[in-house]
């Protein structure tokens, strides 16, 4: 399981080593390319390209937030995706140049200054969206039995198929997950509610162990889903 932000679709950590790296070049056959990507310096970012609708949160763009070792924002960047120059209000968002699509190919370049830059390369799976079967919005469900399950546009071998509840995100596979138990009462306890939001998504993507840690770039499509659990069982 990763602890993981969407909405961006945390992370305490400093790093000052500079360093530069590339990842290899595809091995010729018929699965899809790994990520590419380019990176020097250190620096926080974490960036998501995607088709993303809950019922308290909805996305179909690019969102992008980048700090430096201490947390602090930076907002003077020049962050670039498929050429399209994404604008900072508060965070890099944009909704109009930059939409999801099934197996399109994107690279986000990120120029904060000479020695800190980024380039990466990322394929969306061949998914068009995901429909959520069950639990309906504001279903009741016991917190032992929270099961989720779900159907896919596309095909989901192209990506990888994850569970997000609260900031944890499970990787999985086939149409159904049942949620651990102690896992659900823990998240409820920490956020004194009995509310819930789980989500399935299909993303590829990529995490740069040369920056600070947790930094990623994902794209994928996602649907979630809010419910009440009942924790009295």
């Amino acid at each position: 399981m990763r602890r993981y932000m969407i909405g961006l679709l945390v992370i305490p950590a400093i790093i000052t080593i500079s360093c530069s790296r590339s990842t290899a070049p595809d091995n010729g056959d018929n699965t899809p390319p790994p990520p590419q990507y380019t990176v020097n310096g250190v620096f926080e970012m974490e960036a998501i390209i995607a088709n993303y609708r809950s019922p308290v949160f909805s996305i179909d763009g690019a969102i992008i937030t980048l700090n430096d070792t201490l947390g602090q924002s930076i907002s003077s960047a020049t962050v670039v995706v498929n050429g399209d120059t994404i604008p900072y209000t508060g965070i890099y968002l944009d909704t109009v140049n930059v939409r999801y699509v099934a197996g399109y190919e994107y690279t986000l370049s990120v120029y904060i200054d000479s020695l800190n830059n980024l380039t990466a390369t990322v394929q969306a799976p061949d998914v068009d969206s995901i429909r959520i079967l069950s639990p309906a919005l504001g279903d009741t469900l016991p917190y032992d039995s929270l099961t989720l399950q779900w159907e896919y546009y596309g095909n989901p071998a192209t990506g990888t198929t994850y569970i997000l509840v609260a900031d944890t995100m499970i990787e999985v596979s086939g149409t159904s997950y049942t949620l651990d138990s102690t896992l659900v009462k823990n998240i409820l306890a920490q956020r004194q509610t009995d509310n819930l939001m789980v989500g399935v998504l299909i993303m590829n993507g990529i995490y740069f162990p040369e920056l600070v840690e947790g930094s990623s770039f994902f794209v994928g499509t996602g649907r979630a889903t809010g419910v009440i659990v009942d924790t009295t069982r």
